[in-house]
This record gives C-alpha cells, structure tokens and sequence, in this order.
C-alpha cells in the first residue's frame, strides 16, 4: 500500500513538470513569433508613416493594401494603425473615414485598453475629432480633443503636446478667431524647436504646418506684414533642413510650393504684382508633378494676376487648369470653385465685359455667404468655456468617486468596530463564565 502511494504522486510530479515544460517552450515560441511578427509590422508601419508625411499617397495605398493580409484580428497595435492611416488615406472621404475611425475606436472598448495602447487610441481619436468637425459635431470633436489631454503628460510628450495645440488651433480658426488660431500654431513652433529624440519628418511635418498656417492666420487677420515674416521664416526653416538631410527632398518640395504660393498671393494683395507672379511661378516650376493637387491655388492666383495685369489670355489659360486640377480633387473643391468664380468676374472687368463680371461677383458673394451661415455654430463658441466646463465635470465625477471610495471605507470601519464591540463582550462573558 505505501509502495502504490508513493508512485502514483511521482507520476503525477513528472506529469505536470513535462506539462510545464512544454507550455513553456510553446509559449516562448508563441512569444517569439508575436514578436518577430510585430517587430516586421511595426517597420511597415513607420515606412508607410513616411510615405504619408511626403505625401506619397499611391505607394502608401499599395503598402496598406499589401501589409493587411499579415495583421492577426488580435493584433490590436497594427490593426489601429491600419485603421488610422487608411482614415487619412481617404482625405476628404468623409463616408468612409468614419467608418475607418469607428473600427478604430472599437479596438480600445475600455479603460484599461485605452490605456494600455494609449498612442493607438489617440490616433483614433484624432481621426474621430476630424470627423465630429466635418459633421459640425463641435461639441464632440472638443470631447475628443479633451480625452486626448486627459490621456497624455503633455509635458512629457511635447510633441503630442504640439500636434493637440495644431488641432485647436484649426478650430479657432474655422471660428474666423484668426489671431488665436496664429498664437496656438506659434505655442505649437515653440514646443517642437529643438526637439532631436523623435522622428524628424513628423516634427517637420508639424513645424512647417504650424508655421504655414499661422501665416495664414495673420494674412487672413489682415495682418499682412506678420504673414509675411512668417512665410520668410518658413522658406527659411526648409533650407536648413534641406542642408540636413533628415527629410526626404519630396517633403520638402511640396512644402516650398506651398510656402511659395502663400507669400505669392500675399504680394498680391499689397499690389506687388510682379513679385506675386515670380513667386508664383517658381512654385508651380517645382518638379512634384505638374498636376499636383497642391498647385491649385497657385494657378488659380497666379490666374488672378494675370488678369490684374491685363493679360487675359495667359489668365484663361492658367484658369483652364486650375478648373481641371479642381474637379479631380475631393478637398477644397468649393472653395476653390470660390476663387475660380472671383477670377473670372476679375478677368471680364479687365475686358469691360461688366455684365459677366457681374454674374460670376454675384455668384461668388452668394456662396461665399453660404459657407459663413454653415459656419455661424463654430464661429459662436466659446471654446476656453466648453474646456473648462469639461475639466470641471471631470473633477466632479473624480470627487464623486472619491467621495464613494470614502464612504466605502467608512462603512468598512463601522462594521470593523461592531465586529469589535461583538469579540469584546464574547471575550466579557466568557471570562465571568470562567
């Protein structure tokens, strides 16, 4: 009888050591091939992040198309970034981007998820707050933008920090808040000058946009000269770069169009025209492929210069192809078809055709209207209040919690003292009993 007891527990110890054993070396080869796996996804993906930044669109559709097929349904890293660069793939798409941002959020249905894979539900929340805006869902988009805050120490990751200030910054100026729109992007200049541990297209990419725009932003403020300080700075901060060779020569170039076709535009209205046309040439002559969407509206102010100078048949032509590049475009088509309308109404009071310049001024009034009644609901919030009043139902439900967390803990304690109270008069009667 003892021999048989002692031989059934050795079995059993040998039994679960070799079960032991083989767990481990099929989860270490699990382990393994997730991590090769995820170590060979993650490498796309930051190829493909760099096909975005320099504006690379067709390559970077056939990368996504290609990497898909290699993501895991319980790969939740690749599958938010795949859902977040196919978002932003779609540009204007506004359709199917939320379709995208919707199966991005899915992947972080809970706190704890959201906080485990924090960077991926920040991209999907970026992706959502585009939508919200699209929408004219203001008060979502802000919801969104303030999830982003809550999750991130923005004086750790200054970078986030940067990019969240860009996006607030394109809110105020939807609102027309242009000078508030130019101080967010400049916060957002200062916070990323002398970053070098992180990837140099993104902080370039966001420091030529945050200085683009804030020129923008003071042009459109009718702050002319500040505009125009900032456009040099611009050009100036492509040419150091150029000289570095961190970024890609693609992404500079279709920066300097930019930069070239804003400053252009701006000697235009101080009445410069010989400059705005120099300018605005040299940004069409850069070698990005002449029907670039990124042209637009150069053409279509370099048109307009052309007709200020009376030159109405090379003002037809570049109108011509700007049209052209308008309609295969899916982003700012109506705003563009804006300009196109002012252009033309230009054109044919060069010609004394006053009747057709009036037709296409009228047209273009009509519709210019149109979009600030469509924008009259941004242009009224007040955003520094719908923040704070976000923050305060924050510290309200965190108060709240604490104060339920308290109470937990006084009931705990009352029920300890009874509990007390009880051992003690058991303790009482037993020792008058003894």
């Amino acid at each position: 009888m003892k021999k048989q007891g002692s031989i059934f527990p050795e079995k059993t110890a040998i039994c679960q050591a070799i079960f032991v054993f083989l767990a481990g070396i099929a989860l270490f080869a699990a382990c393994t091939r997730t991590h090769n796996r995820d170590q060979s996804l993650d490498t796309t993906f930051v190829q493909i992040d760099s096909l975005y930044l320099s504006g690379n669109l067709t390559s970077m559709s056939h990368a996504l198309d290609s990497v898909r097929g290699h993501i895991g349904n319980d790969d939740v890293v690749s599958l938010g970034n795949y859902y977040y660069y196919m978002g932003v793939l779609l540009g204007e798409n506004a359709v199917d981007k939320n379709n995208y941002a919707d199966s991005a959020l899915s992947l972080y249905p809970d706190i704890e998820t959201q906080l485990r894979y924090k960077d991926g539900y920040i991209k999907a929340l970026t992706l959502k707050a585009w939508i919200y805006i699209n929408y004219k869902k203001y008060d979502d988009a802000l919801e969104s933008y303030f999830k982003i805050t809550s999750l991130v120490d923005m004086d750790k990751y200054p970078v986030t920090h940067a990019e969240y200030y860009t996006q607030i910054a394109q809110l105020y100026y939807d609102q027309s808040r242009y000078k508030l729109a130019a101080s967010y992007n400049l916060i957002a200049c200062e916070l990323l000058n002398g970053i070098k541990d992180y990837n140099p297209q993104y902080v370039f990419h966001l420091t030529q946009g945050a200085l683009n725009n804030a020129g923008f932003s003071y042009e459109r403020a009718e702050m002319l000269d500040s505009a125009a300080y900032l456009y040099h700075k611009g050009l100036e901060y492509l040419d150091k770069e150029e000289a570095k060779g961190a970024v890609s020569k693609r992404m500079i170039d279709v920066s300097r169009i930019v930069f070239l076709d804003n400053l252009g535009g701006l000697l235009a209205k101080k009445g410069d025209l010989t400059g705005a046309r120099q300018l605005l040439e040299q940004s069409i002559s850069i070698p990005n492929a002449e029907w670039d969407m990124s042209k637009v509206t150069a053409y279509l102010k370099l048109a307009h210069v052309y007709a200020r100078l009376h030159q109405s048949e090379k003002a037809d032509s570049l109108l011509k192809i700007a049209e052209s590049l308008t309609t295969m475009q899916e982003g700012d088509k109506y705003h563009h078809a804006l300009t196109v309308d002012k252009t033309k109404s230009d054109i044919y009071l060069a010609e004394k055709n006053y009747k057709e310049a009036y037709n296409y001024l009228k047209k273009y009034l009509q519709a210019r209207d149109s979009i600030s009644r469509a924008d009259e609901q941004l242009a009224s919030m007040d955003l520094r209040l719908k923040f704070e009043s976000m923050q305060s139902k924050k510290d309200l439900a965190a108060l709240v919690k604490t104060n339920q967390y308290k109470n937990l803990l006084l009931l705990g304690a009352a029920l300890c003292l009874v509990m007390l109270i009880f051992i003690v008069w058991l303790a009482m009667k037993n020792t008058r009993q003894a």
